[in-house]
Parts: structure tokens; sequence; C-alpha cells
């Protein structure tokens, strides 16, 4: 499977790509965790990507762009928990 018809099965939000916030790193991590029948959770896929973000540096574009992702989200309340940790991670 590749990337596009991954983000787009788990639901990611379009400009997760247009916004190249969902490298090809990232995409090999989660294709190897995958399970097929898992896309009814898709969030957690989601909220991984987020998470893998957090260990990574962050300048003032990326920070943005992750804020705007979380009220992207289709899952308000994952969104809001990305949100917190990343107010978390910035101290």
């Amino acid at each position: 499977m590749c990337k596009i018809q991954f983000v787009n099965k788990l639901n990611f939000p379009d400009e997760w790509l247009k916004w190249g916030m969902y490298p090809d790193d990232l995409f090999r991590i989660q294709l190897q965790d995958y399970e097929p029948g898992t896309e009814s959770s898709s969030e957690h896929y989601r909220y991984g990507a987020f998470q893998w973000w957090l260990h990574q540096p962050l300048t003032t574009e990326i920070i943005n762009q992750y804020i705007d992702l979380t009220y992207l989200d289709p899952d308000e309340g994952m969104g809001e928990a990305a949100r917190n940790d990343l107010a978390r991670r910035l101290g």
C-alpha cells in the first residue's frame, strides 16, 4: 500500500500530505504496525503521528501546522489531547 492510500484509509486530513507533515519515515513505522481491519480505530494512527512529531525538532512552522492539524482531525477529543501533549512538550 502506498502512503496516499494509507493516509486516506486511516482518515488523515489531506493537509498531512500537503504540508509535508507525514514523512516517509513516519509512514514506514506506521505501515509496519498496521493491521488490516483496524481502520475503525484510525484515531490511534493519527494520534501516533502527532506523538511522533513530539520527538522531533520543532520549528515554529511545524508547531503551527501541528496545531492546525489537531483542529482538522475528525476526532475532536483526540485533537485536544494532541494539543495538550504539545503544550506539555513546549513547557
